[in-house]
């Protein structure tokens, strides 16, 4: 899928930030929010409609 590579990726990049500067810095932060951002199109794009309930 087009998303996997991106979110190894981001996330390889937020891990290297968190033991270059520490889990609560600012680039560590950012490359969260990175990677938040590409999880949430990942699932989006992957959002299934669940079936509605019968009554």
């Amino acid at each position: 899928m087009m998303y996997e590579q991106r979110i190894e990726e981001y996330r390889e990049s937020m891990l290297q930030a968190a033991s270059k500067y520490g889990y609560t810095s600012k680039e560590t932060l950012a490359a969260s929010q990175h990677l938040d951002k590409i999880l949430n199109l990942s699932f989006k794009s992957q959002e299934i409609i669940p079936p509605s309930k019968s009554k």
